[in-house]
């Protein structure tokens, strides 16, 4: 410990007080399974810090001499990066184990945490133990991390650390130990799990302090869980639904393979975003009312319920709760409140503090209203307070009379309602933004179609009100192709996981039938170009942009 700290540390032996599963360390980060954290520390109901440098922020990567393996293209040997280091602190840390980097490595949405091999002083070089899911890259502002789990760091009110060869855990503690409350999480399993379940009231009860899920839901119906605390759990606070074990040996997106699990949230982004259509066995009706959920570890609600494939709703809800600081591990796609399936509802919920998304959206047909998001996507690229992306077969969703303020960042590519790749289908009414710190947009669509905002009031944007890029044309250009073509993920979606000429779809969205149809064959696709985007009757005070800005000419269509 560094002079004059140790004086101000307090410590434990656990394993003279018969505890000795601490959990480990493992890699997570965007494109992992979700695991459950290892042992962590709690005083006075607040999670503590593992001994980080630096105490707050973020260092810079330096000069990438190899960017290690890329997974993300299927390059599965497992290579990890070797970059130059910008801050002489590494040189302190040459030859301890089990030292991890926590940071976002090459893009601004993809978070990772990530082991180190070793530290070379000689040349100012750090090899990483694993690969990243894009490689690693520098010279961008979110191109960042920081060092954590290293004792010699421990040297802030707040941080601690433990030492797994003698049980010994360190605390320096943020306030008087006399009168404080400290706990350690043990337990990996949900802390409470509703399976089978129907018609039961789970009320008041404060549910903390685990390394997995605090409460889990599977199937049954009209169960409702009612003004309870979840909060200093490892990972998802109210989780509804199954989750997913991967069985694809590597990290990947498009080799993805798994089967659903229950108990567990595991690689449930990589399954959902293969399987679009998978029914999770969340149940119907069921409602969290009047909860609030803190300090979790990846995620706050997971929503769920209902079928995508036969459009049947699963009129499952979130109301009325307040979900804050959920981003402690697991951070991109794992919002304050995630939600898929068809037909449910979040409505005067309260979401924020958090560098990353509020909402992410799976699904058809559910209604966000009335809802207060603020002080989201604070350092993150790329993200939004609201998103759904790469699916035009989601389509239904009405985004209506919430108030957004103090979102995103004015360093970072943010949106306020992201209708990313391909959406469709999505309302924004009568909502109130206000403050958006949104490079791209309040709305910003990569290639839509029938998106309608309107009567909304926009209070000094950042920049435009509404952003339509048609991307096919421009920086994604080379991706038409691929997720148009006989093989192309959009097709797979729109053909095979639902069929948009059948029944239901055909019936319910006959705006998709031509989606597909070539304007070139086997080059360009209608799908490839916007349609019937709609931005009318706002009230815009403020801005200095013009309302709408079109990127890609005459194929980012949009009715004003």
């Amino acid at each position: 410990l560094r002079p004059g700290v140790a004086s101000k540390v307090v410590q434990v032996n656990l394993k003279t007080l018969g505890i000795s599963d601490f959990g480990k360390h493992a890699q997570y980060g965007h494109g992992h399974p979700v695991k459950e954290a290892p042992l962590e520390l709690f005083f006075n109901h607040q999670p503590m810090t593992l001994a980080r440098y630096p105490n707050q922020g973020f260092m810079k990567i330096g000069k990438v001499i190899d960017p290690g393996s890329v997974p993300r293209t299927g390059d599965y040997n497992e290579r990890g990066a070797v970059f130059t280091y910008t801050d002489p602190r590494h040189k302190a840390w040459a030859g301890l184990k089990d030292i991890w980097f926590q940071g976002t490595f090459n893009s601004g949405f993809a978070d990772d945490m990530i082991p180190v091999a070793t530290i070379d002083t000689s040349q100012n070089q750090v090899k990483l133990a694993a690969s990243h899911l894009y490689g690693v890259a520098s010279g961008k502002d979110f191109q960042q991390y920081f060092a954590q789990n290293i004792l010699s760091e421990l040297d802030t009110a707040g941080e601690w650390y433990l030492d797994r060869a003698t049980g010994i855990l360190y605390l320096f503690p943020p306030d008087k130990l006399q009168t404080a409350t400290v706990h350690i999480s043990l337990l990996e399993d949900p802390i409470v799990c509703l399976e089978g379940v129907s018609h039961l009231v789970f009320r008041d009860v404060t549910v903390e302090v685990g390394r997995g899920i605090g409460i889990y839901m599977e199937r049954g119906a009209h169960n409702l869980i009612a003004g309870c605390t979840v909060r200093n759990v490892g990972t998802n606070g109210i989780f509804m639904g199954q989750g997913a074990q991967q069985t694809f040996p590597h990290l990947t997106i498009d080799d993805y393979e798994g089967v659903p699990i229950s108990r567990k949230i595991g690689n449930l982004q990589g399954h959902i975003y293969k399987y679009s259509t998978w029914e999770r066995q969340a149940g119907t009706h069921h409602g969290i009312q009047s909860c609030d959920v803190y300090n979790t570890g990846s995620g706050g609600i997971y929503l769920s319920g209902g079928s995508k494939r036969k459009l049947i709703p699963g009129h499952n809800v979130v109301e009325n709760c307040k979900v804050h600081d959920y981003n402690r591990r697991n951070k991109f796609l794992w919002a304050g409140i995630n939600i898929d399936g068809c037909g449910n509802r979040i409505a005067h919920c309260e979401i924020y503090n958090s560098d990353w998304q509020g909402i992410f959206v799976y699904g058809n047909e559910h209604v966000f209203e009335y809802n207060h998001i603020h002080h989201v996507t604070l350092n993150s690229d790329d993200t939004s307070p609201w998103y759904i992306g790469r699916n035009p077969s989601s389509r239904g969703n009405i985004v209506r009379y919430n108030y957004f303020h103090d979102c995103g960042s004015a360093n970072r590519m943010n949106m306020g309602i992201y209708c990313d790749d391909s959406s469709t289908g999505v309302t924004v009414e009568g909502n109130v933004f206000v403050n958006m710190q949104t490079s791209h947009g309040v709305l910003f669509s990569n290639t839509g179609w029938d998106l309608t905002m309107k009567n909304n009031i926009i209070v000094n944007p950042m920049t435009y009100t509404a952003e339509i890029s048609a991307h096919y044309y421009t920086w994604a250009a080379v991706h038409a192709v691929p997720m148009f073509g006989e093989k192309g993920l959009l097709r797979k979606r729109l053909l095979q996981e639902v069929n948009i000429l059948e029944p239901p779809y055909s019936t319910r969205y006959p705006e998709l039938k031509d989606y597909l149809n070539p304007i070139i064959e086997g080059k360009e696709w209608e799908g490839m170009r916007s349609k019937r985007n709609l931005v009318a009757d706002n009230v815009i005070v403020g801005s200095k942009e013009k309302p709408v800005h079109l990127l890609g000419g005459q194929y980012a269509v949009c009715e004003e």
